[in-house]
């Protein structure tokens, strides 16, 4: 041992003469020994009571109490644990305290002991040697600790410590996640995130904070290492750091964390929350529970038991409340309810893609149908407004009566009356397209009266008790005699004789005198205002929608087959002029001499396919002359 470490023990031995000293007083004194009867001790006795001062004490000490006996022993336990903390234990913390413990309570009681002797008459010589001894032995018990080159065990003794944290830092970091995977587990979280998003958003943050916790306390043990310089400084932050991670409990907080997450759930359940409903693009929810047994029933885990769609709710909530119940278990029977729904979304989006196809269909109608009103003014059409869109007659088919139809048809599929939906969806697809063609009709025949027409033929759909219903309209509208007979409609201005029979020069189909067809073909080389056909235009471009071909680039249409008010000569030259100035759209637009009848002939650009470009070509043609 070298000499700068020799001498804090010197002290510390310097200190322990007058403490053993008195231990050994203490001790003959409990025991009830006189020491001068021992070999050695009463030699060494004799010596020092030949002084007065010393006799005197001797006196003294014999008459103190056992206590003040039993803290000279103490005294001298915790010299010899000061020794030993320099020594073997190297702990500077308890060295100092150690050596502050003999060093105040050896003051105290040897001055409360002898403190008579200052009045026995001893010499000042005597008395200053004998209270220095407590002094002497304060000084070395204090300094020898003092003077202990401390650094090295610092070092050491943080080391060990930071060491220490470090293992116990990663050991409880795989408690944790090991805990985490097993009683919550990403796999559960996702499932009830649907049901408890906020619990599962707490519990993932939860863990977060403390992976982050752990993070912390690595990131400060390697900043104690590789930063702190002072001995002592590093061995208190390696001590504090080794106090935190004993600390922490991974195991606490995976319960923590679990018992929130059961809570959240236990709450979105309550709440109603758990339910095996689907919904279809209307907004509604289908009555799954009218749906065959295939689909009115789920097994969920861990009993794996039939439970009816209904039920699933109670069935959740019951697990819940159980103790042998974890959340895994919750979660994968969310998850099968997830997956049955799955299920029964599949099995009904093919009916409901057929039946929006035709709701769709009509919905349409019925908006043109709105549209085509717009044309109509006065008397005919507030008549035509109370009759096929307010359906003001019950006995005929109006506006009002398809979006019921409508209504109870969209009610029927989310009945899961699947074949009743698709009938009643049909019907009001098939009621629609007949009011859109009547309206037409009835605007097409407006545009007629204006342009001096006297006769037009009923197209199929139009019922003729209608047409009948409207004569007061028509005729207060244009001051005309309006009949219906024949399939056809009549009108003739008041005061001339209405026609009963179709002629050549009076059908509509001519809307001219009686012309040949080279006349006929040269009205289509002559320029033509669309303005004055825009209804029979708009007619046109309908009936060749109907016979366009998705995925076709072009459209035949037999002018022959056509209602007479739809393919005057006129507004197949109107339209053939406005398609061919469409380049972009229209690459050929044929219609033969003569026609009707004939075969008009359209090739499309590859730009768009028919249906597509007729529709634009309708919207750019409502645009332009509407």
């Amino acid at each position: 041992m070298q000499d700068g470490q020799l001498l804090p023990f010197a002290g510390w031995g310097l200190a322990g003469l007058p403490v053993v000293g008195t231990f050994l007083q203490a001790a003959f004194a409990l025991a009830d020994v006189e020491a001068r009867t021992l070999p050695v001790v009463g030699g060494v006795v004799d010596a020092f009571i030949s002084l007065q001062v010393f006799r005197e004490a001797a006196i003294q000490f014999k008459a103190s109490t056992a206590v003040v006996l039993v803290l000279f022993v103490l005294i001298a336990a915790a010299w010899v644990g000061q020794g030993l903390a320099m020594g073997l234990l190297r702990n500077r913390d308890v060295t100092f305290a150690c050596a502050g413990l003999v060093s105040v309570l050896f003051l105290a009681l040897f001055f409360g002991v002898y403190s008579s002797l200052f009045a026995s008459g001893i010499g000042v010589a005597q008395l200053g040697l004998f209270f220095a001894v407590p002094f002497v032995a304060s000084a070395g018990a204090l300094g020898g600790a003092w003077l202990r080159d401390w650094s090295v065990d610092l070092e050491s003794a943080a080391a060990e410590d930071l060491s220490e944290a470090s293992d116990l830092v990663a050991r409880k970091r795989e408690t944790f996640e090991s805990e985490y995977r097993r009683k919550v587990g990403a796999d559960t979280l996702d499932a009830l995130a649907e049901l408890a998003p906020n619990a599962v958003a707490d519990a993932r943050d939860a863990a977060d904070r403390e992976r982050e916790g752990y993070d912390e306390l690595e990131t400060e043990i390697e900043s104690v290492r590789s930063t702190v310089a002072d001995a002592s400084e590093g061995r208190r932050r390696a001590a504090e750091l080794l106090e935190s991670a004993r600390r922490r409990d991974p195991e606490s907080a995976v319960d923590r964390i679990q018992s929130t997450l059961a809570d959240g759930v236990r709450t979105a359940v309550e709440r109603g929350d758990v339910d095996l409903t689907v919904r279809s693009r209307y907004g509604r929810t289908y009555e799954v529970v009218n749906l065959q047994s295939t689909f009115r029933e789920v097994r969920l885990p861990p009993s794996n038991e039939p439970t009816h769609v209904a039920e699933v709710d109670r069935t959740i909530r019951r697990l819940c409340e159980r103790d042998d119940v974890d959340l895994s278990s919750v979660a994968d029977a969310l998850d099968e309810i997830r997956v049955h729904q799955e299920r029964i979304e599949r099995h009904v989006a093919d009916t409901e893609e057929s039946f929006h196809e035709a709701h769709e269909a009509a919905e349409t109608d019925v908006e043109r149908a709105r549209e085509e009103l717009e044309r109509l003014e006065g008397a005919v059409r507030e008549r035509v407004e109370a009759m096929l869109v307010e359906g003001h007659d019950p006995d005929v088919d109006s506006i009002h009566s398809v979006e019921e139809e409508l209504r109870e048809a969209r009610t029927a599929l989310h009945d899961c009356r699947f074949d009743e939906a698709e009938r009643l969806v049909g019907e009001a697809r098939d009621t629609a397209d007949g009011l859109l063609t009547a309206v037409q009709f009835f605007g097409s025949l407006a545009g007629a009266l204006d342009h001096g027409q006297d006769r037009v033929s009923l197209p199929g759909e139009v019922d003729p008790q209608l047409a009948r219903e409207l004569a007061p309209a028509f005729e207060s509208e244009y001051g005309v005699d309006y009949h219906v007979a024949d399939g056809h409609i009549s009108v003739s201005h008041r005061g001339e004789p209405v026609a009963a029979e179709p002629t050549p020069d009076r059908d509509r189909s001519t809307s001219r005198s009686t012309t040949s067809t080279s006349s006929s073909t040269s009205s289509r080389d002559e320029y033509v205002d669309p303005e004055e056909y825009v209804d029979e235009v708009l007619l046109l471009f309908d009936e060749l929608a109907a016979v366009a071909e998705a995925g076709s680039d072009t459209v035949h249409l037999e002018t022959g087959e056509l209602p007479e008010y739809a393919v005057q000569s006129e507004a197949l030259a109107a339209i053939e002029r406005f398609c061919n100035r469409q380049s972009d759209l229209v690459e050929t637009f044929d219609v033969p001499a003569g026609a009707p009848p004939g075969i008009v002939d359209v090739r499309f650009t590859d730009r768009e396919d028919a249906p597509a470009a007729l529709d634009a070509l309708y919207d750019r043609f409502k645009e332009q002359y509407v």
